[in-house]
């Protein structure tokens, strides 16, 4: 679903496009993305440029944080309990304040934002690996 179609679906809402924050090239697994846009949008939470009963749209968790689940975890916690809300486009799901308190809310965003960090970490075992094997080749004049 885009932006768009939810907002289409959710009247009661309204796109600020005062605000726009954007993470191009940012890496979520090494937490730079915190440097970016989404830094600069805790930093809007904390000087209340973003309140409580706004809404974050955002493609799905995992687009949140790639980082360990206690630190991706713990800014999405951070968000909600700011009373900022954060919708998923990709499964439409409403994380709340009150989803603090729903396990089962909290389970399934453990596992989206675990799969995240896991899939990142994996990638970038695979990267390295690349590199050092170059390295080698190099290093033996091949």
């Amino acid at each position: 679903m885009t932006t768009s179609d939810w907002l289409d679906k959710n009247p009661e809402f309204y796109l600020d496009s005062s605000l726009s924050f954007k993470d191009l090239g940012k890496s979520a697994f090494s937490g730079k993305h915190l440097k970016g846009g989404l830094g600069d949008f805790l930093t809007a939470i904390e000087k209340g440029l973003v309140k409580a009963g706004d809404t974050l749209l955002i493609e799905s968790l995992d687009r949140l944080s790639h980082q360990d689940i206690d630190i991706a975890s713990e800014l999405l916690r951070r968000i909600l309990r700011a009373g900022v809300d954060v919708v998923t486009l990709s499964d439409g799901e409403h994380y709340t304040r009150e989803s603090l308190k729903d396990p089962l809310a909290l389970i399934k965003s453990i596992l989206i934002m675990q799969r995240a960090h896991e899939e990142s970490l994996r990638k970038s075992e695979r990267v390295q690996a690349a590199w050092n094997r170059k390295k080698e080749l190099i290093s033996e004049g091949i």
